[in-house]
């Protein structure tokens, strides 16, 4: 059951930061960043230089103005990276928000200018089946089990001048009143 007092955020509200945990994505645990970072080794990317020298592409690094082996290069690795990240089920089923802490952004205020829901739960697989006789198939599509909402607020962090852009989830924030002397 919801609950019908729940605050909303708006655009253009301003907000307190009380939980200083920044976002940064929403996804499974493996990314092929991390796949290139952790996973694949020295000498992976070393034989990956070897394979373009035995097709007759010198691979030198980067050159002044657009290296094409260099180009050729990271389009292989991200491949072998994207092969890796599938292979390892990228990292699990879980699908969670990836967060990183920013204690120097306690208790800053900010103004949302954007909004946007995101979905975290664990992957559940779809099947589709159709047998011989049957004139419809039997269908069910891939979805997150155990799915959670997460408002996400694009915030613009205040000060002497606007400093930074940042995203954080809104049970992050409180909502700020301006202080109005005029009135």
């Amino acid at each position: 059951m919801r609950n019908k007092h729940k605050l909303v955020y708006h655009i253009y509200d301003n907000i307190r930061i009380i939980t200083p945990n920044v976002f940064v994505r929403v996804g499974y645990p493996l990314t092929k960043q991390i796949v290139k970072n952790t996973l694949i080794t020295k000498e992976q990317y070393e034989a990956v230089i070897t394979m373009l020298k035995a097709f007759g592409i010198n691979y030198t690094g980067f050159d002044d103005g657009v290296n094409l082996s260099t180009m050729d290069y990271d389009k292989i690795v991200d491949v072998l990276a994207g092969n890796i990240l599938r292979k390892n089920g990228w990292g699990g089923k879980e699908r969670t928000i990836h967060i990183k802490s920013r204690p120097d952004l306690l208790n800053k205020t900010g103004i949302i200018y954007k909004k946007r829901i995101v979905h975290t739960g664990t992957y559940t697989s779809g099947y589709s089946y159709k047998g011989y006789f049957d004139d419809y198939p039997d269908y069910e599509p891939a979805y997150l089990s155990n799915r959670k909402s997460h408002v996400i607020l694009t915030v613009a962090i205040t000060g002497e001048i606007v400093s930074e852009e940042i995203e954080i989830e809104e049970c992050n924030v409180i909502k700020e009143q301006l202080n109005n002397d005029n009135q």
